[in-house]
């Protein structure tokens, strides 16, 4: 019987698992009893899948001997791959309790603990499994895994490091330490472990899929498609890397073939809620709302919390005017932006509504960008004219312009906080009571006259923006070159003045010769950058612009302004409308989808010398 057992155990352990197995059952007819036949037979079971069978068997060897901590720790993984993690821990600790120093037990508990989400109990887990066994890269590997889930990425990379050294062909090591680099904006050196992962592993799908996802970050579309297709020829119900390929047509504004790859993500994983909410972003870019709405709805009926398909809601209901519908879902970006409070705010009471707010003490921060910060402000003034007093945070830049908002200071004591977007949330705005009474901003008289006799009185003053952060995901869609101006410039008497003070500035020098545009910003008058664009748009007669903070702070200036939109725009601007409903004083010019930019400004051409009386420049003879 020995010798049988030797012989099937090599077998086993050379991977010959049916010709193992059918030397263990003819052990077990012999003697049913037998612990290492039924023990083995069982783990031959759990490789095979074969979850029920393992268990009973696992389960047999241990009412034989139950004493051997081995089989605790084997049945420990049935329960695992059963996905029962509470039962696995106690067999697991069944095995430790056989066996103390029993590090790959430990390391088990922690893999079970990491699928509760208990992460740092895991970690003390894989800690101890690490200081039984200083060897054990499996266990850094986990711990590194558990790290990263708490978002400590730093210190996950500094797990797959040691792994690696202890184990220098460990792939899934590679490949996850780039999931953390690829975390903290480390693309490129993400890149180089999904490499040495695939090397190592060359039909590895998910680094090819990961390796996708960090060229896409880099803006290399092309060679994120091909990773996932890679990964898809080695994996082909691979429903990731069909969703990755949408979201890297979407990038590309290829939206009909991306939600034919939503569709085969979903088709493989029908209970994919992050496939249904990017199928609906493709939606919406569009314009098919209904559809990107009956996405986002299956999405969270998938999960319960989740936050962007909320927050992408919103914004279909916010593009579309449906105010109080897009006001309550647009609160979940706070989940999804991970928007902390100050140490300041951090114990304040949250402002949820407008009752007994007279003398009460408000803290409000600004959030997003700039021009956010300028569109939302006007609640700040609404704040205090209701009889609250208000401390007003904004971005540096902003400080000088808005430091008439705040009646307080930052170190006073507050009774309440809000976060400046949740304010029209909190007042109830629908499009009937927008507070569009503008100006609401107001510039130094001061400096006014400083710029007024800078910029001189003479011509059509039209001041103009050409480019937002290119940071921005909407930045491809309402961004335009400079070179377009060149039909303007053209017309008889116009002055284009630049706006533009940080983005697309290298596009001046190279038009210096084709296009005149007079830059008042580089002249230094000690005051701060918006305090000096602000009273320069007031010395002109017209702003032409894209969809930056240039157009909020013109308009919150009642000043006239001429706001170009791309096809695919921020919800904040509705849909068809020529008329802002926040800006008076803003008309809308809209790109037609497969419209070029320099159609957009033919029409602005023609709007201008029909408005203006004004004719085009006749060149010289």
């Amino acid at each position: 019987m020995l010798s049988l057992l030797k012989e099937a155990f090599l077998l086993h352990s050379k991977g010959q698992l049916s010709q193992a197995k059918k030397i263990y059952q003819n052990i077990l007819t012999k003697d049913s009893n037998n612990f290492d036949a039924n023990h083995l037979l069982g783990i031959i079971a759990l490789q095979e899948k074969d979850l029920n069978k393992a268990k009973i068997l696992i389960k047999k060897s241990i009412n034989i001997d139950s004493k051997n901590y081995a089989a605790f720790n084997n049945l420990g993984n049935v329960y695992q791959k059963l996905k029962n993690y509470k039962e696995a821990i106690i067999n697991y600790q069944k095995a430790i309790s056989l066996k103390s120093d029993y590090a790959e037990a430990y390391n088990n508990i922690g893999i079970s603990l990491r699928n509760l989400k208990n992460y740092k109990e895991a970690i003390i887990n894989y800690n101890k499994a690490i200081s039984l066994k200083p060897d054990y890269a499996e266990a850094y590997n986990n711990q590194g895994i558990s790290l990263h889930n708490i978002e400590k990425y730093k210190e996950a990379i500094e797990s797959y490091d040691k792994a690696i050294s202890l184990k220098p062909d460990y792939a899934e090591a590679y490949n996850n330490q780039g999931i953390s680099l690829h975390n903290i904006e480390k693309y490129k050196e993400a890149i180089e472990s999904y490499d040495k992962a695939i090397s190592l592993k060359p039909d590895y799908a998910e680094a090819y899929n990961n390796r996708g996802i960090s060229f896409s970050k880099l803006k290399q579309e092309d060679l994120s498609l091909k990773n996932y297709q890679k990964a898809i020829s080695l994996k082909s119900d691979y429903a990731e890397a069909y969703n990755n390929i949408g979201i890297s047509l979407r990038n590309l504004k290829n939206y009909k073939e991306a939600i034919i790859n939503y569709n085969k993500a979903i088709s493989l994983k029908p209970d994919y809620a992050e496939a249904y909410n990017n199928r609906g972003i493709s939606f919406l870019k569009l314009k098919i709302y209904n559809l990107a709405l009956k996405d986002y709805n299956k999405a969270i009926s998938l999960r319960h919390d989740y936050a962007e398909a909320y927050y992408n809601k919103s914004l279909l209901y916010l593009i579309r005017g449906d105010f109080k519908k897009g006001w309550m879902n647009y609160e979940w970006r706070k989940k999804l932006f991970n928007k902390d409070k100050t140490r300041s705010t951090a114990n304040i009471k949250e402002l949820i509504n407008l009752k007994n707010i007279r003398n009460k003490k408000i803290f409000i921060e600004h959030e997003q960008g700039l021009g956010d910060t300028i569109q939302f402000s006007r609640y700040v003034k609404l704040l205090s004219d209701l009889g609250a007093k208000v401390m007003f945070k904004t971005q540096d830049p902003l400080h000088e312009l808005f430091k008439n908002f705040s009646n307080l200071n930052e170190s006073d004591e507050f009774d309440l906080y809000s976060s400046l977007l949740s304010l029209p949330y909190v007042f109830n705005t629908n499009s009937k009571n927008i507070p569009n009474n503008s100006p609401y901003l107001h510039t130094n008289k001061e400096i006014d006259l400083f710029w007024k006799n800078k910029i001189k009185d003479n011509g059509l003053k039209i001041g103009i923006c050409w480019q937002g952060n290119p940071e921005n995901e909407l930045d491809s869609e309402r961004s335009f070159e400079l070179k377009n101006f060149k039909i303007i410039s053209r017309l008889k008497n116009v002055r284009l003045i630049n706006l533009q003070e940080k983005y697309g500035l290298e596009q001046l020098n190279k038009l210096r010769e084709q296009l005149k545009i007079e830059n008042f910003l580089i002249i230094k008058n000690n005051q701060d950058p918006f305090i000096n664009v602000a009273a320069i748009i007031k010395n002109l007669d017209l702003v032409i612009t894209c969809d930056t903070s240039i157009a909020h702070l013109s308009g919150a200036l009642n000043c006239p302004t001429w706001l170009i939109l791309g096809y695919n725009h921020d919800w904040r601007w509705m849909v068809n409308n020529e008329k802002s409903i926040w800006y008076p004083s803003i008309r809308i010019f809209r790109k037609k989808n497969n419209e070029l930019w320099e159609d957009i400004f033919k029409k602005i051409c023609n709007k201008l010398k029909n408005e203006y009386k004004i004719i085009i420049n006749q060149p010289s003879i």
